[in-house]
């Protein structure tokens, strides 16, 4: 396995070898399995993830845009999922899903002409919203760690169980009412941890926390000040 940090911690690049459920085995230091590469702002928030299946040779990028501290949205080639919180908090309320990647504003390219306040798009007139194909809600614990979805009509339509530090031993994912029901997922964990596939880890938006055995495997950028 190798993993790369950035200066404050965060993880930038992440390659796997071998086999397993957790996809850290190493196997004569060859037969690569998914290389993973993520993306951050400047404010140490991740933006975007992109990932590759050297095996099957599947390729995923999903971009994250976030609300302050919360993730706001994500978005795929499939799908865009907004999240909706209880406030002042990171307990998931509401996910709000239409099949098909967000329409963003094109940044033009001012380096060879005068930047011109009616040619750029941040200021004309907002497009009509989307409308949403369907509404997940969340049903979580006392803990705010999401233990079941539920469609318009009240149907589980997703529901998992954990083990103690957080990692999830079973998962169910299944809708009469969505068209694919392979989209729909849930990969909020405990409260304000997002879960990798790729990694099996969990982002907890300054560092990254391992849910197999209970500790974070990057540093706290507050550093001794934050007690540890």
């Amino acid at each position: 396995m190798w993993v790369t940090f950035c200066p404050d911690g965060q993880i930038i690049d992440w390659l796997t070898y071998g086999s397993g459920h957790v996809q850290i085995l190493i196997v004569n230091g060859q037969d690569l399995i998914s290389t993973a590469e993520y993306r951050y702002d400047a404010l140490g928030r991740r933006i975007q993830k992109r990932s590759k299946h050297h095996h099957t040779g599947g390729e995923h990028n999903i971009i994250y845009r976030w609300d302050g501290d919360t993730l706001a949205y994500e978005s795929n080639e499939q799908i865009t999922k907004h999240y909706i919180y209880e406030k002042d908090s990171f307990v998931p309320l509401v996910q709000a899903v239409y099949a098909e990647e967000i329409e963003l504003h094109q940044t033009p390219d001012w380096a060879d002409k005068s930047y011109s306040l009616q040619r750029d798009p941040l200021w004309k007139v907002a497009k009509t919203a989307k409308d949403f194909k369907d509404f997940w809600f969340y049903h979580c614990d006392y803990l705010g760690t999401p233990q079941e979805m539920t469609d318009h009509t009240g149907a589980v339509i997703w529901k998992a169980e954990y083990k103690a530090w957080g990692e999830c031993k079973a998962e169910i994912a299944k809708s009469n009412f969505f068209e694919n029901s392979e989209i729909i997922s849930n990969n909020i964990r405990f409260q304000g941890q997002y879960f990798d596939e790729e990694t099996g880890l969990h982002y907890n938006r300054y560092r990254y926390y391992s849910p197999y055995v209970g500790r974070f495997i990057s540093k706290d950028p507050i550093g001794l000040s934050g007690g540890g």
